[in-house]
């Protein structure tokens, strides 16, 4: 099989990659079949509930193409992730598709593949100076936007009194939790340094920890005399931690909050007003592109991509998926028309406030 260099992207690219027109395919999904073609799936976690949705959705498009997928999930162990991807090769898998546990480590994964002959997507986390076919991601820089837009409007830049912002970053090894970084800082820092706002914390945490978020929260809390605006956070899992440490304080929906993954748990906190948004990516979208490129790798076609990311070794043929902002204003809207089934009901959501009007499943 001739291999066609292609980057499948599952978030936003690196921090400074810069993005190109889409180039012309010359095909259509309805036209691949994967027939006879084996795609296996090294998958980041289990820990965290969206995975299980990827995978989802990655069997039904992977079923209606006729293609086998074969599943291994890692649960944040990059020790583990290799010898999963090594079990993969060693079945005679067609194609691979990567959620990497730690993105640098995860080039060494992808030249064994790469010897194998089998060609690599990345999906959601890029893996840096490797030879990855394609990428598949959300975009991760306007879920930055987002999350600091909300900050801004919650909290308004002010030069005689500056709101005081926290930053509760990501796990430094991983690339969405960079990009973010990176627009936190284009947006932010230029308010600082005019005395407009004032940064108080900026903190990563590895692992995305939730307890480690909560202590960051509590220590920034302590030192400022519990004058903090806004936490902008990354993801919903830190958020949780970030909420229980303004609820020991009695400061619960007071302070800003953001997030990334729409999670029930912070989905029912957005409603009560506890956290101001968190922002979903259309991952059934995401899942079903994935296999589409895979099968289209796999036999020798060029996958449809919106687009190149730089990962230091090669621009990168990419697809990136649409992100939404979820708050409480559209929350029923995002539960009953957006988020995949299964995700969410109303009635997960809207457990100690009333759902609006008219707002009932389909």
């Amino acid at each position: 099989m001739q291999r066609v260099r292609v980057l499948l992207v599952g978030a936003a690219a690196a921090a400074g990659a810069g993005l190109l027109a889409a180039p012309e395919t010359g095909w259509a999904q309805e036209t691949l079949s994967g027939e006879g073609v084996t795609i296996g799936v090294a998958m980041r976690t289990q820990t965290q509930p969206r995975w299980r949705f990827d995978v989802a959705s990655m069997e039904q498009r992977a079923e209606e193409l006729g293609a086998e997928l074969r599943v291994q999930w890692a649960n944040d162990d990059p020790v583990r992730q290799s010898s999963q991807v090594e079990n993969l090769l060693s079945q005679g898998v067609d194609a691979l598709i990567i959620v990497p546990v730690d993105d640098r480590a995860a080039s060494t994964l992808v030249a064994k593949a790469d010897e194998a002959g089998v060609p690599t997507l990345a999906y959601d986390i890029a893996i840096p100076d490797a030879e990855v076919e394609f990428f598949l991601t959300r975009d991760n820089r306007e879920v930055g936007r987002l999350q600091v837009r909300g900050a801004l409007d919650f909290a308004p830049p002010n030069a005689d009194d500056p709101p005081k912002y926290a930053l509760i970053k990501g796990d430094p090894d991983n690339n969405v939790a960079r990009d973010l970084a990176a627009v936190y800082e284009e947006m932010l820092t230029p308010l600082a340094e005019a005395g407009e706002i004032e940064i108080v914390t900026d903190q990563w945490h590895e692992n995305w920890s939730g307890q480690a978020a909560l202590e960051t929260a509590e220590n920034a809390l302590a030192a400022n005399n519990d004058e903090i605006d806004a936490f902008v956070t990354s993801n919903d899992g830190m958020a949780i931690g970030v909420v229980q440490a303004l609820q020991g304080r009695d400061l619960a929906g007071e302070v800003y909050v953001s997030g990334l993954d729409a999670d029930v748990p912070n989905d029912r906190m957005i409603v009560e007003g506890v956290i101001e948004r968190s922002v979903w990516t259309m991952i059934d979208e995401m899942g079903a592109r994935a296999v589409d490129a895979a099968v289209a790798l796999a036999t020798g076609v060029e996958p449809e991509a919106d687009g190149t990311t730089n990962n230091g070794m090669m621009d990168v043929p990419s697809a990136f998926i649409e992100v939404v902002p979820v708050t409480a204003e559209n929350m029923c809207d995002w539960i009953t028309n957006i988020a995949p089934a299964g995700w969410v009901t109303v009635e997960d959501v809207y457990v100690n406030v009333e759902p609006p009007e008219g707002c009932v499943a389909n």
